[in-house]
């Protein structure tokens, strides 16, 4: 899971405990993690648990939190070696990722702060807009690659390219350096979240840039085991099959 923002210089790495992780837990009335950050708004739920925003309270700056359920956490001891400070995923800065600024760990909680992406991902704006412009598509796609590239760049692997974790900022239509972010890479120590490989990450970019041109996955099937069958023996349909406009080099 790769989300973040650059650790303010002066600052120590902060360290805490996450007191709340679903709107029914009543200790939602001192919503606190740790000693730097506090939770706002609940934002999204999902199988890796539940993302809020939050704020700095050092410098009133907005980050994103996201809740693990324990049943995620495989091997904590691993997630803790991997996220310890100085690891690759933590020193990671580049302007097409979601840096992860802190780990916080008690109990049965763990807790990634990273940075606030006021936009949201590219999946919401495929739901509400559509199949983009080629010009928007391949311009969001070269964002995605450059994180890419960075992240191969440290000896990381992402392991999960798909539109859910491609974040926005609200200036993302100028189509600028950093207009689309990496986020919420595979980290080991999770259950059930095989790495891949940096061939892998490329293909699943090419695959987000068909469905943002088309509006459609590549492949579609009954369970993910078939549609992982197709990815491996079947060439792709055309995008020019659903979006005729777009033009012969893309």
């Amino acid at each position: 899971m790769v989300r973040d923002y650059a650790v303010q210089p002066g600052h120590p790495e902060p360290r805490g405990t996450v007191v709340a992780d679903t709107p029914a837990d009543p200790r939602l009335a001192e919503p606190r993690l740790g000693k730097a950050h506090r939770l706002e708004e609940r934002l999204a739920e999902g199988s890796l648990g539940v993302v809020w925003r939050g704020v700095d309270t050092r410098s009133g700056e907005p980050v994103a939190v996201r809740v693990l359920p324990p049943d995620t956490v495989a091997d904590r001891q691993e997630l803790r070696r991997v996220l310890r400070p100085g690891s690759p995923v933590r020193t990671l800065r580049d302007p097409h990722v979601v840096a992860v600024r802190d780990y916080v760990e008690e109990r049965r909680r763990v807790a990634l702060v990273t940075d606030f992406l006021d936009a949201g991902d590219l999946r919401t704006i495929l739901r509400s807009e559509g199949p983009l412009a080629p010009r928007v598509a391949v311009a969001l796609a070269s964002n995605v690659l450059a994180g890419l590239a960075a992240f191969h760049a440290a000896g990381l692997v992402h392991g999960d390219v798909r539109p859910e974790n491609v974040m926005l900022p609200s200036y993302w239509r100028r189509l600028s350096p950093g207009s689309a972010r990496l986020t919420d890479a595979v980290l080991p120590g999770l259950a059930d979240r095989p790495v891949g490989t940096a061939e892998d990450d490329v293909y699943a970019a090419g695959a987000v840039l068909h469905e943002m041109l088309t509006g459609r996955v590549p492949f579609v099937g009954d369970t993910p085991v078939s549609v992982a069958m197709q990815h491996i023996n079947d060439a792709p349909p055309p995008i020019t099959d659903y979006a005729p406009e777009t033009p012969p080099a893309v």
